[in-house]
């Protein structure tokens, strides 16, 4: 089954996950670096993740014309997973956050990953959003690192939460008239 632009369906890991169990004597096996991985694990608010826990992955990003077809899908740990997501980051790219954000003054509550020309963009609580300054993605991930948990959110993509404590929320952005 190819289905371009949607996430896998959880039938669709379920059988994937399978498939590579029965390739593998029964245990999950990374296609990545070939260790046992534990099952996949629903995560729970406030306990760490199990970095070795298995996930069904996308080789080629959907962002950039991957599909849902098995043959682009793989095996990988969480660890694995955010380090492909790492590396395929530059942290280097240019970024727009308020003044507050930069001083450290406010705290990252906002985040929108812009289609039409891929620029993200940091807001916070601050009723002032109105001054903005450029930093790198580095930078804005030294500020806050839980930047890194979303960074694999498509353009036409905004995150968000009520506060630090807070999970991130990913939703499409919604154009207004």
């Amino acid at each position: 089954m190819t289905v371009v632009g949607k996430a896998t369906t959880k039938n669709q890991r379920a059988k994937f996950l399978e498939q590579n169990r029965n390739a593998n004597g029964g245990v999950l096996r990374s296609d990545g670096d070939g260790r046992v991985l534990s099952e996949p694990q629903k995560s729970v608010k406030g306990q760490k993740a199990n970095m070795n826990q298995a996930g069904v992955d996308h080789m080629t990003l959907k962002s950039k014309g991957g599909t849902n077809n098995n043959s682009n899908l793989q095996v990988l740990s969480k660890e694995e997973n955010l380090k492909k997501k790492e590396t395929m980051l530059d942290f280097n790219t240019a970024v727009l956050c308020t003044k507050g954000i930069a001083l450290r003054e406010d705290s990252i509550l906002f985040v929108f990953h812009y289609e039409e020309d891929g620029i993200w963009e940091f807001k916070g609580s601050s009723s002032d959003n109105t001054d903005y300054c450029v930093l790198s993605l580095e930078e804005i991930i030294d500020i806050d690192q839980s930047i890194l948990s979303i960074l694999s959110m498509d353009k036409g993509f905004f995150a968000y939460r009520n506060s630090i404590i807070d999970k991130w929320v990913i939703s499409p952005i919604q154009e207004i008239d």
